[in-house]
């Protein structure tokens, strides 16, 4: 007789051990795989797989074993005492299909991160680093970012840039305006200062006055000039002190100058001036009282000379220079030749005067006569006031060191008043008074 329940029960029992067996070997490969790092995929698989097949080929077996040990059938008994009859039940081997195994999963290990490639950009701009450049100021100029500009440049992490390094750009930063330039503080500069200036030494060498001098500035450039002369003086630079010796060959002014300057850098219209003066007189001393600025050319001279008054001016003439000078009333004159000789006619008989009036004669009447020919002097003198009167006159001429500076001094029929002519080297000028003992 067979008992269903315990053919039920053995079959789960011979099932569940290999499942378990089964569950057992998968949790081992699994904490094998995690405390062991395989070299590589394909070195696992193997043996994973080799397990997975040795397990399920167990599993397989004992599912046999179980199945063909006989079954044993247990019959009811009959009312007689008879002994039970035991059948012998042998079943058919049930083949168990294998269970898959699933497929171990290895875990990756943690791969190092990928690190960016710099890739300049062909069409960005080179930009030379200018001092006070950062990469954060030049980024927010170009419109562009940090991160960009050290991708682009190949700097990595570094963030300093040095002035004059070359750099690439999407574009180039628009041109700084110039620094609006600070005003220039001067800085205090010592005021020119003439400390002592003193004349050492004055003598004559022979024909050379050799004159000394010593000096001691601050503040500025020095400079000595020698004044015996006007239009070729002596001048030169000096240190700040020292001593120089000039050699001088006469004057053309009395009692000539020497001065000391002290200029300011730059400047040579402002300074300290000392003035040292030579006693020197001229070598030709003037004929009356007043001393002119400069020299006389040579002693004084007395001649024969004529003077005729007119209503606007006065005609002179000088017998030693037989030249005639017209003097007119704006205080101009000019001089002209004597071209009238003996024998010549002294008047014009058809020029009759004005009662009280005088029509001049022989050298006077030539130059007023020919009024085309010498600059109407007739009409700009007007008529005679007076005869022609002869006189001796006293004159003397000063030193002329350009054209227009001789200066002729003459006197007049009164022995007192003397003319002074300005210009007399170039023919023309201007007149004035000067006193005797003025």
């Amino acid at each position: 007789m067979s008992y269903p329940g315990l053919r039920s029960t053995r079959l789960v029992k011979g099932l569940l051990m290999p499942a378990i067996l089964l569950i057992l070997t998968l949790i081992c490969l699994c904490l094998t795989a995690c405390l062991t790092t395989p070299e590589s995929d394909a070195d696992l698989g193997p043996t994973v797989m080799a397990l997975a097949t040795e397990n399920s080929a167990l599993a397989v077996e004992n599912a046999t074993l179980i199945a063909e040990q006989p079954t044993i059938a247990v019959t009811n008994p009959s009312p007689s005492r008879t002994a039970p009859e035991i059948e012998t039940e042998v079943r058919p081997t049930a083949t168990l299909l294998p269970t898959a195994t699933p497929a171990a999963t290895v875990l990756p290990t943690d791969a190092p991160a990928s690190i960016p490639v710099c890739q300049p950009d062909n069409g960005w701009l080179p930009y030379i680093v200018q001092p006070g450049d950062t990469l954060f100021a030049i980024a927010r100029r170009v419109g562009s970012s940090v991160e960009e500009l050290k991708n682009g440049n190949c700097l990595g992490d570094a963030s300093r840039i040095d002035v004059g390094q070359q750099l690439t750009l999407p574009a180039l930063p628009p041109t700084a305006a110039a620094p609006t330039a600070m005003p220039t503080i001067p800085t205090e500069t010592a005021a020119p200062t003439i400390h002592s200036f003193t004349l050492v030494s004055d003598e004559m060498v022979g024909e050379v006055r050799r004159v000394t001098l010593s000096w001691d500035t601050s503040g500025g450039q020095a400079r000595l000039q020698e004044l015996t002369r006007h239009r070729f003086f002596q001048w030169l630079d000096v240190p700040a002190s020292g001593t120089h010796t000039f050699e001088l060959r006469g004057t053309v002014y009395e009692d000539p100058p020497i001065s000391l300057s002290v200029l300011p850098a730059g400047n040579s219209d402002e300074g300290v001036h000392q003035i040292i003066y030579l006693s020197w007189a001229c070598e030709h001393s003037y004929f009356f009282g007043y001393v002119p600025e400069r020299c006389a050319r040579g002693p004084s001279a007395t001649t024969l000379a004529g003077q005729q008054d007119f209503e606007n001016g006065r005609m002179l003439w000088l017998s030693d220079l037989d030249e005639i000078f017209v003097l007119y009333g704006n205080g101009d004159w000019k001089k002209y030749d004597n071209r009238w000789q003996e024998g010549d006619p002294p008047d014009d008989p058809e020029i009759q005067p004005p009662p009280g009036l005088f029509q001049p004669i022989r050298g006077f009447g030539d130059v007023w006569r020919n009024q085309n020919q010498y600059d109407a002097v007739r009409e700009r003198l007007g008529w005679g006031v007076a005869p022609e009167q002869s006189y001796t006159a006293t004159y003397q001429h000063s030193i002329a060191e350009s054209a227009g500076q001789n200066i002729l001094y003459l006197t007049l029929q009164d022995g007192v008043t003397v003319y002074q002519l300005a210009g007399y080297d170039v023919g023309q000028g201007s007149w004035s008074i000067l006193a005797a003992n003025d």
